[in-house]
C-alpha cells in the first residue's frame, strides 16, 4: 500500500513539473549533454532570469546541472550539462527532461566535470528541445 502512494505521489509531481512553463529536452541515449542559451531560446525558452535558478527534472526527480558560471544573467554564452539516461521502451526511445527558470536555487553537480577527451557538444540529433507547455509546436531538433 505504501508504494502505491510512493508512486501515486511521484505521479502527480512529475504532473506539476509538467505544467509549468518548461524547456523540454528529449534525451534518446545515455551521456553527457550541453545545452546552450541559444538553443533554448531557438525553441522558445525565456532566458530572463538569475542562471542559480534553472532546475532540471525528470521522473518528478530534480537533477543536478553544472551551469557555465555560477550565478547572474543567463547569457547568450551560457549553457548547462546534465548527465542524461534515454529509455528503450515499446512505446517510446526518448527521456523527457524538464528545464525550468525556478524562483530558487536548483542542484549542481558539485565539483567540476571531468571527462576523458573534450567536453560535450551541444546537443544536435540525439535529443530534442522544445517549449512546454506547446502542443503544437515542433520540437526543435539537435545533435550530440
Amino acid at each position: 500500500m505504501q508504494q502505491t502512494n510512493l508512486a501515486t505521489n511521484a505521479i502527480q509531481t512529475q504532473w506539476e513539473i509538467a505544467a509549468q512553463t518548461a524547456l523540454k529536452i528529449a534525451i534518446n541515449r545515455e551521456g553527457w549533454y550541453r545545452v546552450t542559451q541559444p538553443q533554448m531560446v531557438a525553441a522558445g525558452f525565456n532566458p530572463v532570469v538569475d542562471i542559480r535558478n534553472l532546475r532540471l527534472f525528470v521522473d518528478a526527480n530534480e537533477v543536478a546541472i553544472n551551469t557555465s558560471q555560477v550565478t547572474g544573467q543567463f547569457g547568450s554564452s551560457d549553457y548547462i550539462e546534465f548527465y542524461g539516461r534515454g529509455v528503450d521502451t515499446p512505446t517510446t526511445d526518448k527521456h523527457i527532461y524538464y528545464l525550468i527558470a525556478g524562483t530558487t536555487p536548483g542542484k549542481r553537480v558539485i565539483g567540476g566535470i571531468q571527462l576523458d577527451g573534450d567536453p560535450p557538444p551541444p546537443l544536435r540529433g540525439q535529443g530534442q528541445l522544445r517549449r512546454s507547455p506547446c502542443p503544437r509546436r515542433r520540437p526543435l531538433r539537435i545533435r550530440r
